[in-house]
């Protein structure tokens, strides 16, 4: 079969709605030619196929189309937004690629023309900067940032032994090894330094209030729904949305997958896994809120993310740390991940050593109507750090 024209005049946009996605994915893998991508993944399919967001009728991808050939496509993830206390629907932005042969010829702008031209309340975040260029020129405007914080424990590496280059000096090293990790610097191995940092982190915020008791789960239950702030427009993921994650999701570890899609994103690493926990009070039986986090492992680093996390008092909110670091400790975690918000709870000798570094997410947003939802509440949006598909990878 030869390659599709390049002629963008051939291109045509299609609007699949969700009611439609699975039909429109199996035409074009069975109308692909050799070495064609595919516009969704088999295992991305089947999860937003039971997306609880969704409608039949929400378009849920923008696709140009060369003949029964995608040469082009922008996922859209329908998702909810909380303002003035409803549940509201909010699209998200997910993969957007358009092939190589068709690039600099306008097809990701039509994609994204053919976004805008639906009305929905359209957001965007984790992008790459051409991407970002490309929303901003079509009109999307900044939402705002959420701060988030990285705990580096692979930044100990430059403070043991052999680390530093001939004729310099580690300077911090006594105060940090010997004094905050209470390992001896001169033996210390990366390993033993990264257990010795994650349990006196551990022992310092474990006991800063009233020990609470945890528990993995298969699911969150529907107890911790009710306790989100309901004031303030923020996107929201209720236990439904969450467990949709925890059950479908769309990134596996190496040895898990049997997929073997031409799909452009990647969807394996060496390893990745969700973990959810329920936290209760004293008694064992009393919830005080839930977490979930990721662990992922790929190129040789090893990540702990803390994602979805609500407790019915923010005093409880340490919790979500220290089953994060306990999680970091079992699997060998390189950083930590974890909302700006939660940060408070952390030892200031951190900070101060530069193994707590501060980053930023940014969002755009496109409304669907000059007094939207969305366009309503953007000015005193909270943003979280987990929205979008961003959990599910």
């Amino acid at each position: 079969m030869q390659p599709p024209s390049t002629d963008p005049e051939a291109i045509t946009v299609k609007a699949i709605p969700h009611g439609e996605l699975e039909k429109f994915a199996a035409g074009c893998i069975k109308g692909s030619h050799s070495g064609r991508v595919n516009p969704i993944s088999s295992a991305r399919l089947h999860s937003q196929l039971h997306n609880p967001c969704a409608t039949d009728d929400d378009i849920v991808m923008i696709a140009a189309m060369c003949g029964s050939i995608c040469v082009g496509y922008h996922g859209l993830l329908p998702g909810y937004y909380l303002y003035g206390g409803t549940i509201r629907k909010v699209f998200w932005a997910t993969t957007f690629f358009v092939a190589p042969e068709m690039r600099g010829r306008g097809v990701g702008k039509q994609l994204v023309e053919a976004i805008l031209q639906l009305g929905i309340d359209f957001a965007v975040t984790r992008m790459t900067e051409g991407a970002e260029g490309a929303y901003r020129s079509m009109g999307l405007q900044t939402l705002g940032y959420h701060e988030y914080r990285q705990l580096r424990a692979d930044k100990l590496r430059r403070l043991l032994p052999g680390a530093a280059p001939s004729g310099s000096t580690r300077s911090n090293t006594p105060s940090l090894l010997k004094g905050f990790l209470e390992v001896q610097s001169d033996t210390a191995t990366y390993p033993a330094a990264r257990r010795s940092l994650y349990a006196k982190v551990l022992r310092s915020i474990g006991l800063t209030e009233t020990l609470l008791t945890y528990e993995e789960v298969e699911e969150i239950g529907d107890w911790q729904k009710n306790h989100l702030d309901r004031a303030t427009p923020r996107f929201y993921r209720p236990a439904e949305v969450v467990n949709w994650m925890l059950r479908f999701p769309w990134v596996f570890s190496r040895e898990a997958v049997t997929d073997d899609d031409r799909y452009y994103f990647s969807t394996t690493r060496e390893l990745f896994t969700f973990k959810a926990f329920h936290i209760y009070e004293d008694d064992r039986s009393t919830p005080a809120g839930f977490t979930v986090v990721s662990i992922l492992s790929h190129k040789q680093r090893t990540v702990v993310k803390l994602l979805d996390h609500c407790f019915h008092k923010r005093e409880h909110e340490h919790m979500a740390l220290v089953i994060a670091l306990s999680c970091a400790k079992e699997f060998g975690a390189d950083r930590i991940e974890y909302a700006g918000s939660l940060h408070r709870f952390m030892p200031t000798e951190l900070t101060e050593q530069r193994l707590i570094k501060k980053q930023r997410r940014l969002f755009l947003y496109h409304p669907g109507a000059a007094n939207s939802p969305l366009a309503r509440g953007a000015e005193d949006i909270v943003l979280d750090y987990c929205d979008g598909d961003v959990a599910f990878a």
